[in-house]
């Protein structure tokens, strides 16, 4: 079964979480004119013990050095980190594809990337399928990898990859699943985006790639096959060594492990995939799904708690939810005002003097809407949530409908199920009142925890209907 990706909800730009459709670059800017962005691959998998991410420091190590060779402005380690970690939880990620990118961000008008300030940005996709790709076959690329004094050969940037991807769009209109790109001596470096190897004998060679990039997955499958007896020898390969091969596979953070079929309709003396690559496909499969040991060095768990905010040992509530009452009037309005500090992220904010009025009015029923709040049971006093719900009416609705103006739930108890309670306490209260609908005023996008607002919307049934603004009116 191939692999199949599901783009995410989620992109990282700049220091933001966007909708996908909203990440967008401006049409000027530094990389899209110049290809003058460093970039990683990531892959996640997901494991009885948390979803793996696989070789996260050597990704990023590379990331700098590329960077550097490309002289961006650095960008600090931490941040490049928990951007990566702020895309997976946002989109809940436990099995996916992950490409990062590290960009000048300015306009094309200055051709020096050094005097741009860089940015982030982040893409992820779900994987759908199997942990391995099935085979594939090879034509060989008319266009020969450049040789180290003719370029950057180690710096994964998007310049060189525009080339990478006419030579796989070549390759295809042959019949070809990609190409396979020789060095200028006519040896073999790589395939468009993965290293190869070859297996004969029993034992593994793979090109020496003084003019490429030294692939994580290629230095983590020379260890594992290392790990149960398998030796490698890197060593300058020609297009005979391989016709002369047992089994030939490629390897990279998409592929992982992957064999190959043929290499210009000649295919290698073992049916495929051969048993050493069923050998090395299962010592990765052990590593992905071993606790510790060495292989911790190769991955990076993310746990289910982690990714869902609820690692602190925190025992979720009981609670209840009810009407709200005169006597929660001042705590309705204190919830009301630490929503507000939390959306646009200044302290101290203070209510208009009419907020306890327009409680009253709403609680006593002299003004179409309600107020929900959630109580803790037994020993406990204060409220752990609400949800302020006003009816209106609309000509895009054709009549009425109820308009979720606030829903606040105390931190600690946003993972208890509070506010999915209170909406359904609202739309029970729609349905009381024949409101054939109801909306919900979502947060600016600058809001950090939008992604979270949003999967929680979505989670109770709301579909997206796009930003609203506000013009004060005096």
């Amino acid at each position: 079964m191939s692999i199949m990706l599901e783009p995410c909800r989620w992109t990282y730009v700049a220091g933001k979480l966007l909708p996908a459709e909203r990440a967008v670059l401006p049409a000027d800017c530094h990389p899209v004119h110049y290809g003058s962005a460093a970039f990683e691959s990531l892959r996640i998998y997901r494991t009885a013990i948390g979803s793996r991410l696989v070789g996260l420091d050597g990704h990023l190590d590379r990331l700098e050095a590329t960077m550097q060779q490309l002289r961006l402005m650095p960008v600090d380690r931490s941040v490049v980190r928990q951007a990566l970690l702020d895309v997976i939880a946002a989109n809940e990620l436990e099995d996916g594809y992950i490409r990062l990118l590290a960009y000048p961000n300015g306009n094309c008008t200055r051709l020096d990337p050094a005097v741009q300030p860089s940015d982030l940005l982040i893409v992820a996709w779900r994987v759908n399928g199997a942990r391995f790709s099935p085979p594939l076959t090879l034509g060989v690329a008319d266009v020969r990898r450049p040789p180290a004094f003719t370029s950057l050969p180690l710096a994964k940037h998007s310049g060189m990859y525009g080339v990478y991807a006419a030579l796989h769009s070549a390759a295809r209109a042959e019949g070809f699943d990609d190409a396979l790109v020789l060095h200028a001596d006519g040896t073999v470096c790589e395939v468009t985006g993965a290293n190869i190897f070859l297996a004969r004998n029993g034992r593994l060679a793979t090109p020496t790639i003084p003019d490429s990039i030294d692939g994580l997955t290629r230095r983590l499958v020379i260890e594992l096959a290392a790990d149960i007896g398998i030796a490698t020898e890197e060593r300058p390969l020609r297009l005979e060594d391989f016709a002369e091969a047992d089994e030939i596979f490629i390897t990279g953070t998409f592929h992982g492990l992957r064999p190959v079929s043929a290499i210009n309709g000649m295919a290698p003396a073992l049916p495929t995939p051969g048993p050493l690559t069923l050998a090395l496909q299962k010592r990765y499969e052990q590593m992905l799904d071993s606790p510790g040991g060495n292989d911790g060095r190769w991955v990076t768990t993310i746990s289910s708690a982690a990714r869902n905010g609820n690692g602190n040992g925190h025992v979720p509530a009981t609670f209840r939810v009810r009407p709200a009452q005169r006597e929660d009037i001042p705590a309705v309005v204190e919830g009301v005002r630490l929503l507000l500090e939390e959306l646009r992220g200044v302290p101290g904010i203070q209510l208009p003097a009419g907020a306890e009025t327009v409680c009253a009015r709403t609680i006593e029923g002299r003004t179409r809407g309600a107020i929900f709040v959630a109580a803790p049971n037994g020993p406990g006093s204060g409220l752990i949530g609400l949800l302020c719900l006003n009816v209106l009416e609309s000509v895009h609705v054709g009549g009425a409908y109820g308009l979720i103006q606030d829903l606040w739930v105390r931190n600690e108890h946003r993972s208890d199920g509070v506010g999915a309670a209170l909406v359904a306490a609202a739309e029970n209260y729609c349905r009381e009142h024949r409101l054939n609908s109801m909306e919900v005023c979502l947060p600016s996008h600058r809001f950090p925890r939008l992604p979270r607002t949003h999967n929680f919307y979505q989670s109770c049934g709301f579909i997206e209907l796009g930003p609203r603004m506000r013009k004060e009116v005096s």
